[in-house]
């Protein structure tokens, strides 16, 4: 059997004590002072502690002095309020995690998706088509040569600041579609003042060629008066033809089905067509009406003949669009 522990107490002078609990009760000298001092009667062991149940238990005040059974009802249910708050607490916390690092995940995975499946999108100008031209916009081209050429004319004036062009000019559109390109002939005039401050009216003839694909203009053929202002190579070949050869007629309509007369007086001449944004069928025929050529101008082109006969001839066109047609012969 196990002893009785020893009991431990104080002398009055401070000095501490031990005796067996035989001795409790009763006087003892104190070793230190010499005086008499009553032991103490043995204080009683203190109750084994209970074990917390869980670890809530465990951190409240109130469960760890007292067990369950003998709490009030309403320490019992602020323990189970408690508990219960604690748990949902966690219970939400670890659902909000999981819903954020899926949340992130899809986003991440979307933002890969599109950025495989929709590349950046760039704007990509539609091109013109000069087939596709209307009336309308051949008259818009026309304005826009006419104030492309503005620029140029009014430097090439004494005064320029003094220029007034003409609000209605002539043009002519010729569409060429193997080129995607279209033909503007101008006629219009521009009064300015000279040296002497008096006004002058000058005409003004231009040719030029805007180009559908790259959306841009270049002037061909610029005369202000009877000076070239612009003059293109080629210009300088037409002119040198011209010096060899005489226009003896000209024939333009628009959807003919008609047949023009005239009189060759030399050996032989040339046949210089063109046709609008339809294909032209010419047949050249002699005077007792046979066949002496037969020509198809493409739509948008050009074609230049050659015809070893003199004597009277007729020109039958077909076409559904504008056609032109020059008789040009050498000269004597």
């Amino acid at each position: 059997m196990a002893s009785a522990s020893p009991i431990v107490f104080r002398c009055s002078c401070g000095q501490k004590l031990k005796a067996t609990p035989v001795l409790a009760g009763r006087e003892v000298k104190c070793p230190g002072c010499g005086q008499q001092t009553r032991v103490p009667a043995p204080v009683a062991p203190a109750p084994p502690r209970p074990m917390a149940t869980n670890v809530f238990e465990a951190a409240s005040p109130e469960i760890v002095l007292h067990p369950v059974s003998e709490l009030p009802a309403r320490v019992v249910k602020i323990r189970a309020r408690r508990t219960s708050s604690r748990t949902v607490t966690i219970i939400v916390a670890s659902l909000a995690g999981i819903a954020l690092a899926l949340g992130g995940s899809v986003w991440w995975f979307l933002g890969k998706v599109r950025e495989i499946s929709l590349p950046p999108q760039v704007d990509h100008p539609q091109p013109l088509h000069v087939a596709d031209f209307k009336d309308e916009q051949f008259r818009l081209l026309a304005q826009l040569a006419y104030a492309h050429i503005q620029p140029t004319v009014s430097d090439a004036l004494r005064a320029p600041s003094t220029a007034q062009f003409a609000e209605t000019f002539e043009f002519d559109t010729r569409p060429r579609l193997a080129e995607n390109a279209v033909t503007v002939r101008l006629k219009a005039w521009v009064e300015s003042q000279n040296a002497l401050g008096v006004p002058l009216r000058s005409p003004i003839n231009a040719l030029l060629t805007f180009d559908a694909t790259k959306e841009s203009w270049q002037t061909e053929l610029l005369l202000l008066g009877d000076t070239y202002l612009v003059k293109q190579p080629w210009v300088e070949q037409v002119e040198r033809m011209f010096a060899e050869y005489a226009l003896l007629t000209r024939f333009s309509g628009e959807r003919d089905r008609t047949s023009k007369e005239f009189t060759v007086r030399t050996d032989w001449w040339q046949l210089r067509s063109s046709a609008g944004d339809s294909p032209v069928t010419i047949d050249v025929l002699d005077g007792v009406d046979r066949v002496v050529q037969n020509l198809i101008v493409p739509a948008g082109g050009d074609a230049t003949h050659e015809i070893s006969q003199s004597g009277t001839f007729r020109l039958r066109v077909r076409t559904l669009g504008k056609w032109e047609a020059n008789v040009f012969v050498p000269k004597q």
